[in-house]
């Protein structure tokens, strides 16, 4: 279940324009607003609103739409970033079949029983979660499986 790239940047991408906009229509117009009435230019809202598309505020218009796209692709990559911790963590959650023998995990590609595979369980938690693992034997095995080491050790 990995977000695959071309998924990520159109995600990324999509965020940036939505930014973008958000910036030269709401962010531009709302400072200049702020910017007269600080200023105590009063004139009506509706005026100012017309003056922000003007070209004489370009320069500043561009500005907010930089602004606006710079916090999209930040929003874009919060965004994403929590899809794919969520991902991850639906993946641990779900029931594992495992063998009460070898202990393998079974995989089944599209739920299909002819397309099922067994996996040691370090390499399905490998795949999914990064993770990787070393071995030992706990005290009880250690017992149970070499007593001779136990008893020539102690």
């Amino acid at each position: 279940m990995k977000l695959k790239q071309g998924g990520y940047l159109k995600k990324l991408l999509f965020y940036s324009v939505i930014g973008m906009l958000l910036g030269y229509l709401i962010l531009h117009p709302i400072s200049m607003v702020i910017h007269y009435h600080h200023l105590q230019l009063y004139t009506s809202s509706l005026n100012i609103f017309r003056l922000s598309f003007s070209r004489s505020h370009l320069l500043m218009a561009l500005y907010f739409t930089l602004l606006g796209a710079a916090f999209g692709i930040i929003q874009g990559f919060i965004s994403l970033k929590i899809l794919k911790k969520t991902k991850r963590i639906q993946i641990l959650e779900d029931i594992l079949p495992i063998c009460a023998s070898c202990k393998r995990i079974r995989v089944n590609d599209d739920n299909k029983d002819e397309n099922e595979k067994w996996i040691p369980v370090e390499s399905y938690f490998s795949e999914q979660s990064k993770v990787d693992f070393t071995h030992g034997i706990c005290p009880d095995c250690m017992k149970k499986d070499y007593p001779d080491y136990i008893k020539n050790r102690g």
